[in-house]
């Protein structure tokens, strides 16, 4: 909102404005109003709440809400997850009697509201960071699972009491007995044109979004029908009946008379307060999981406020409760189409509701001719949607952990709730960071380290595991870089990576980028990725020492060195330096690194692939000195004769020195700028040459190349060329 008002003052809002973001926003409010009038009628009468109920809430949640929602693309109002909760509250407070339940239920949602409110201000809405993006797409693809089969017998045109997903689905068999030909054609029939629109001309299927082009076929259809008719009809030697009431939009013509204020009398009671942190819990996490949804779904990669949401989940309940509504939250279902027909910001949330109102006001008619199974179509439509065979196999490629923790959600979320299924799902994703070696201690830490190397450019540490349980933690360390900032994530000793830590990582690159900054990550070669997707889960592999790192571990120590004997696959920093090209350097390992002269030295094993026509490898032990002068020019110096080295010299001229025949005699030195390279290869820096033969050297943009021969030294000979090292730099750096 505040951006918009400061829009109108700058003058960007304009005709194109108009065209590009109200008339999308408009267009899908229009669609989600229509969808929300049966929902929410049906979700008070399955709550226990007189019909209206229902549209009352779903008209503060957007009228009044969607102006200070912490979510631009939320739809706010009621939701079939809590109507189980709400039934109970009314059967309990009211002793079994509705009509008394429903006010000291009313009572019940205001102080939840306030409850909410509290939470707000307690920066509860940072839980939505915390739950593994496993459980997150599992919920997803259970909720579009229940959409589909729960929409099953108004398709077919069968009125029945039978509630809950697997309850529909153990008595299919008899439901297709039931079915009524003329009401279940007219729903596939819908179905079909839902899921062929695109293939329409771009310019009809642009104009007239799916649904609005469904509804302009389907009430003619069933106006011509004769739906709005009681009547029977013979279809292949059997008779079926229209019951106009049954398969059209039920609407209260009086449904004022129903509403009734808050009753507060059983304020007092154990049961009340029971109810209202149910409430506040339940709404604040189911929020939360659907605002997390929305930000992965939002095609413009931006970032809900979860504390101002529940704020203003707890404003919209205090307001409901006081006018006879029903519980409102982020709900999932709605959203989902919402983005689904191309919303841009928060006013497709305020015109869901304003088209709602103007439906409940002038088009009365209208809205009694709609067939419920053509609105079950719809609903089917989204379900496939969001439980596509793609999600399945998209969560198997991330790892098998991943898909795991997806089916159990899938599973636990359809048999019982939202709540179980993520909760036992979070839990899951907990016991497998911890079996791939996060500590229990760590799993709530975040054990970061930011340094500020300039003022665009940040030095992230991850120590310990980087997990979807400390993220949270992680993020509040962040937001503290400028947005504009270039920052470096360094995974080297973090223990565990997990795919939830490495997601909300690539939103926060996203929400970076906008910004004009950029995220970098570095070692995450040292671990075990447990697929080959790019957001796969990583950990560090224990293996055991073998006797040559023994050997080296105890040269580091004793020379004060540090030691990591961890191989690591990247070794495109070898890529400056002119090797041979037929050779390809796979990894390195057992790293010896050191400062001195403000240098960095590294020593390693570098594992060489030699490639012809047979394959062969060879391991070398090479030095490489970083943060050298630029001024220094690229060269290779090699030993004379020396075959089946690692330094490129082919086609290439030796610079000899007249003056100095004993260095022109024994190497090969080489280069592109000839004349700087002379000028730079002073006497002393000859001489030194000569008195230290055995070496072969390349200098490339700042960095130097050394290594004796291709394979792997001793400790000894180690601590040779890294003395050898430290007395060339003096001359390096003259």
């Amino acid at each position: 909102m505040t951006s918009l008002i400061r829009a109108f003052r700058l003058g960007l809002v304009n005709l194109d404005f108009i065209r590009q973001v109200l008339l999308k926003d408009m267009r899908a409010g229009f669609v989600v109003g229509i969808i929300a009038l049966p929902m929410s009628i049906g979700i008070a009468l399955a709550s226990g709440f007189p019909p209206f109920a229902g549209l009352v809430s779903s008209l503060v949640g957007g009228i009044v809400v969607s102006f200070f929602s912490g979510s631009r693309l939320g739809i706010k109002g009621p939701a079939g997850g809590l109507s189980a909760l709400t039934l109970g509250c009314v059967m309990v407070l009211g002793e079994g009697n509705l009509v008394v339940g429903y006010s000291f239920t009313l009572a019940v949602i205001v102080v939840s509201g306030f409850m909410q409110i509290i939470s707000a201000f307690a920066k509860m809405g940072n839980l939505g960071d915390f739950f593994p993006a496993a459980a997150i797409h599992g919920m997803l693809a259970a909720l579009g699972f229940v959409m589909v089969v729960k929409q099953l017998p108004p398709l077919m045109g069968v009125s029945t009491d039978i509630k809950g997903a697997i309850a529909i689905l153990t008595h299919l068999p008899e439901l297709f007995q039931a079915i009524n030909p003329k009401i279940f054609l007219i729903g596939l029939g819908c179905l079909i044109l839902l899921l062929g629109h695109h293939y329409l001309p771009k310019s009809i299927a642009n104009a007239m979004p799916a649904i609005i082009l469904m509804l302009a076929i389907v009430v003619p259809v069933g106006w011509l029908l004769g739906l709005q008719i009681p009547h029977q009809y013979l279809f292949f030697g059997k008779m079926y009946e229209i019951n106009p009431s049954l398969i059209l939009v039920d609407f209260p013509s009086e449904f004022l008379s129903t509403i009734r204020p808050p009753d507060f009398q059983k304020i007092d009671t154990v049961e009340f307060w029971f109810f209202a942190i149910a409430f506040s819990l339940a709404g604040n996490i189911e929020s939360l999981l659907t605002c997390k949804l929305i930000d992965q779904h939002d095609p413009h990669h931006r970032q809900s406020n979860f504390n101002k949401d529940l704020l203003a989940i707890g404003v919209g309940n205090i307001l409901c409760g006081s006018v006879g509504g029903l519980p409102i939250i982020s709900e999932s279902k709605r959203s989902l189409v919402n983005i689904h027909l191309g919303a841009v910001s928060f006013a497709s949330n305020f015109f869901h509701a304003f088209f709602l109102l103007i439906l409940v006001v002038f088009a009365q008619p209208f809205i009694r001719m709609i067939p419920v199974s053509a609105l079950a179509a719809f609903l089917v439509y989204a379900g496939i949607k969001m439980t596509m065979p793609s999600e399945f196999s998209k969560s198997y490629k991330i790892g098998q952990e991943q898909f795991l923790i997806f089916i159990i959600v899938f599973i636990l979320t359809i048999y019982t709730n939202i709540l179980i299924g993520v909760l036992v799902g979070t839990i899951f994703e907990l016991v497998v960071n911890m079996h791939f070696g996060a500590r229990l201690s760590c799993l709530f830490t975040s054990n970061m380290e930011i340094v500020k190397e300039s003022r665009y450019q940040y030095n992230v540490s991850m120590n310990g595991p980087a997990i979807f349980s400390n993220f949270l933690w992680s993020k509040k360390s962040l937001q503290t870089i400028p947005k504009n900032a270039k920052v470096m994530f360094d995974f080297t000793n973090a223990t565990v990576v997990d795919h939830s830590f490495l997601e909300n990582l690539s939103y926060f690159d996203e929400t970076r980028k906008k910004s004009g900054g950029s995220i970098f990550i570095k070692g995450l070669d040292y671990h075990a990725q447990v697929s080959s997707h790019p957001l796969a889960a990583r950990r560090i592999v224990p293996t055991e020492i073998t006797p040559r790192q023994k050997e080296l571990q105890a040269y580091a120590e004793q020379f004060s060195l540090d030691f990591d004997p961890r191989k690591i696959s990247n070794v495109d920093k070898f890529e400056v330096f002119k090797t041979v090209e037929k050779n390809h350097l796979i990894f390195q390992s057992n790293l010896i690194r050191t400062i001195e002269h403000s240098c960095a030295i590294e020593l390693s094993d570098v594992h060489v692939e030699v490639a012809g026509i047979n394959k062969q490898t060879l391991d070398c032990s090479m030095l490489v000195i970083y943060n050298l002068p630029d001024s220094i020019p690229n060269f290779v110096l090699q030993q004379e004769g020396f075959d089946g080295g690692l330094l490129s010299i082919e086609n290439s001229r030796d610079i000899n020195f007249d003056d100095y025949p004993v260095f022109s005699y024994y190497y090969f030195l080489t280069g592109e700028d000839e004349l700087a390279i002379r000028d730079y290869f002073d006497g002393e820096l000859l001489v030194f040459f000569e008195k230290h033969k055995g070496y072969h050297l390349n200098m490339a943009d700042g960095q130097m190349l050394i290594y004796k021969r291709t394979a792997l030294l001793t400790p000894e000979e180690l601590e040779k060329m890294r003395i050898f090292a430290l007395e060339l730099i003096p001359f390096l750096l003259k």
